[in-house]
């Protein structure tokens, strides 16, 4: 082993490999030794003894953590002379390396996800919030207990700016987060308790029957996955995710059968379909047996704001979303004079006329009528040419 000497960053960077593997001690930081592979691979690593036994383990690769100074965090003379000085408390250095490392958030969210959100109906939308929103902003390798409740407020109002929906989506599961690691014993208080959930505005956007003939038009126009996705939401009034993740032993012929797991109540409900929804599902190909609107085989198709764009541009329609077409649905069923606990039943809601008592008790699903309500729906949206028709044509 070469003779120790005070090492420089532009001795370390000018080190070369040999045909055998080297250590070379720092006198700055007794115990940190910079290592030389063959391949010219470099690391830190150190050297001590702890109750009487060698220790050694490596700190870090060069140059992805520089010499610096003992001072200077991050670099390798601090984290060395760290170590040091838990070796002379006798404290192993990799345990607490380890247990800093547990401390992190990225490291706390794999716990969160595997001990109380695995199985949860929505841990996929938790993720994707994860790795869009929430590490990025609060900081993967930041320690838990430093997190603020500023921060996050910060993280919460620059969600919410982009989309305010999605700020009080945010904000749910991180504060289920940091319940979690209290609950845990790992953090003392919840940084997020008294972080107010950003005003959402209620939107009442409808589509009127030219914007829906727009839309059907260009949604026929873009073809699968996305236009036929708006087709069937149009003619089945479905949350976007109960036909975007259809899958195809759910649809049984005249219905979608959608299980619990598929629905945002968690109650199993059915979907009847109009012969156009119907002849929609059989001309879509079937690229997996499983799901229907993959190009993957493992996950639905994903990529709505494109699809979104590509649908404004044809239509003509602007300021709507996707989500509207459920109102829309909501609203012309109830302008053809269907009853309102059968819209409610169309929709798959559990609120409004079935909520409370009522609906503990109430269990008739209204499935002929349902059908009998979309049969007319599809005749509206549809007619002959496949253009919104007047209500009276429709009830006919």
């Amino acid at each position: 082993m070469p003779r120790a000497k005070k090492l420089t960053e532009k001795g370390v960077q000018n080190l070369r490999s040999g045909e055998q593997r080297t250590e070379h001690p720092d006198t700055v930081v007794p115990g940190l030794r910079l290592v030389v592979q063959p391949s010219g691979k470099k690391s830190w690593a150190i050297r001590g003894r702890l109750h009487g036994k060698t220790l050694k383990y490596t700190l870090a690769s060069y140059p992805a953590v520089l010499l610096g100074s003992i001072d200077q965090k991050g670099t390798a003379r601090h984290m060395a002379q760290q170590a040091m000085n838990a070796i002379e408390r006798g404290m192993d250095p990799r345990e607490i390396r380890q247990q800093e490392k547990n401390n992190k958030l990225a490291a706390a969210v794999g716990r969160w996800l595997e001990h109380d959100q695995k199985g949860k109906r929505r841990i996929r939308d938790t993720r994707n919030m994860l790795k869009a929103d929430i590490l990025p902003t609060l900081g993967s390798n930041r320690p838990i207990a430093d997190i603020t409740q500023n921060d996050c407020r910060r993280l919460v109002r620059k969600v919410a700016k982009r989309s305010p929906s999605q700020g009080r989506r945010v904000r749910v599961a991180t504060h289920r987060l940091f319940e979690w690691l209290v609950e845990e014993g790992e953090l003392a208080a919840n940084p997020m308790t008294g972080v107010k959930a950003p005003k959402v505005p209620e939107r009442d956007r409808v589509l009127d029957d030219g914007e829906l003939a727009a839309v059907w038009q260009a949604a026929e126009a873009i073809g699968w996955p996305f236009g036929t996705i708006t087709q069937l939401l149009i003619l089945t009034g479905c949350r976007s995710g109960e036909i975007t993740g259809l899958h195809w032993p759910e649809w049984q012929g005249d219905s979608i059968n959608l299980p619990p797991s598929r629905v945002k109540t968690g109650e199993a409900r059915i979907v009847p379909l109009s012969a156009p929804a119907q002849e929609i599902l059989r001309a879509a190909p079937m690229t997996d047996e499983t799901l229907a609107f993959t190009t993957t085989g493992r996950s639905p198709v994903s990529g709505w704001s494109r699809a979104k764009r590509r649908l404004d541009n044809l239509s003509g329609v602007e300021d709507w979303i996707i989500h509207d077409i459920r109102r829309t649905v909501a609203t012309g069923l109830q302008r053809l004079g269907v009853r309102l606990e059968v819209t409610e039943a169309v929709l798959g809601h559990t609120s409004g006329s079935r909520g409370g008592i009522v609906g503990v008790y109430q269990r008739y699903e209204y499935d002929d009528e349902k059908r009998a309500a979309l049969n007319a729906w599809a005749r509206h949206v549809t007619g002959d040419k496949r253009k919104v028709v007047p209500i009276a044509e429709a009830r006919a």
